[in-house]
């Protein structure tokens, strides 16, 4: 069974996750207790592609391979993401890419339980 967090389940795989630990640390400066507190939570909280992908892409960021392909995988609908290349492309089979300020403007237009759009 998939872990939901909110109402959007989130697909990570490893290598999303060395990623994002390396991001954390070098562009964020972030100390090593807070960044193994993310990737613990996120391991708790969502929903683990794994395996080997056969799944074709060309990306000139080999890196980005691995993350991409588990999206698909996991069929994701949406592709957060803040890699120029990934956002270039906009969509993947049925995989939508988007940048963490495209996602956070629909989440914040979509209306709440009430019908009450969610206040800034």
């Amino acid at each position: 069974m998939r872990e939901v967090l909110g109402s959007h389940e989130l697909i990570i795989c490893e290598e999303l996750l060395v990623e994002l630990k390396r991001t954390l640390i070098s562009k964020f400066g972030l100390p090593n207790k807070i960044v193994v507190d993310v990737i613990s939570l996120l391991h708790q909280d969502s929903f683990m592609v794994k395996g080997e992908s056969t799944i074709e892409i060309a990306l000139r960021d080999t890196t980005d391979i691995p993350i991409t392909a588990a999206a698909l995988l996991g069929e994701a609908e949406v592709f957060i993401t803040g890699d120029k290349e990934l956002q270039s492309t906009t969509k993947m089979e049925k995989l939508e890419i988007v940048s963490p300020r495209q996602f956070w403007e629909r989440l914040k237009a979509q209306p709440d339980a009430a019908g009450r759009r969610e206040s800034q």
